[in-house]
């Protein structure tokens, strides 16, 4: 540690540290209890300052010790599988990045398209991001190439995102230049994933003007991103881009 002796610990129940549980202070090890919380994570958080100068003092830190005293087993497997994880976003969103493959199932989309449509779930953002990597996921990182799991996957409850949007925008106009929240910007996108991978023309079902300017432009973003061929392989880097881009 670069700390000079004037440092704090603080342990709390949130990352924020407004439920606080304890906060100590100094080197006298005498000064230290055990703290016993009954949760399943804690935070902890350091502050202080290094000291200089003539007050410089031998640099020194904290080392803290946690260990599980005690663990009470669901009553049975059923249980034990609706039992809230308190990891399972992040556990998702690690997946999501490293083992895309593995979300690609049906049941896996069908929650979180539910999710999406719930207006007061917490997690709006992260679930609305995980469906937009996976629909975009390339087909070169599919497990079996030609079998794409996503084309069983119901787009109904995407598309009528757009509604969503649609309705955002009508009670909460935004000025010129002002962002949407996250939330219907994903929402926005995931309704162009959806019509782009229905093969549907958003002018043909009288959508909002942002739809068919969005829908065009996600072919295009993955043309810009594109990965360069290998040695000896042809590939048609233009052949999802917009017609009407490609006629001018």
């Amino acid at each position: 540690s670069d700390l000079g002796g004037r440092a704090t610990l603080v342990f709390s129940r949130d990352e924020a540290g407004s439920d606080e549980l304890a906060r100590w202070h100094g080197a006298d090890a005498a000064d230290w209890q055990p703290l016993l919380v009954h949760d399943e994570s804690v935070w902890i958080a350091l502050s202080g300052e290094g000291a200089s100068g003539k007050h410089a003092k031998k640099l020194w830190g904290f080392r803290v010790q946690a260990v599980a005293e005690g663990w009470l087993p669901p009553a049975g497997e059923s249980q034990a599988l609706e039992t809230p994880l308190s990891l399972g976003w992040r556990l998702l969103q690690l997946l999501c990045e490293h083992r895309p493959a593995e979300l690609l199932t049906r049941q896996t989309f069908l929650t979180l398209s539910r999710y999406v449509h719930t207006s007061s779930a917490p997690q709006l953002v992260i679930a609305a991001s995980l469906l937009v990597r996976l629909l975009k996921l390339p087909p070169s990182a599919l497990p079996e190439p030609g079998n794409d799991p996503r084309d069983a996957w119901p787009m109904e409850r995407m598309l009528a995102l757009s509604g969503v949007v649609e309705a955002h925008k009508r009670q909460q106009p935004t000025l010129p230049g002002e962002l949407l929240p996250l939330h219907i910007q994903l929402f926005a996108e995931l309704s162009a994933l959806a019509h782009l991978r229905t093969a549907m023309e958003p002018s043909v079902l009288d959508a909002p003007a942002w739809l068919c300017a969005l829908t065009e432009l996600v072919p295009v973003v993955r043309f810009l991103l594109r990965e360069r061929p290998k040695e000896g392989e042809t590939v048609d880097v233009v052949a999802e881009l917009p017609q009407r881009w490609l006629g001018q």
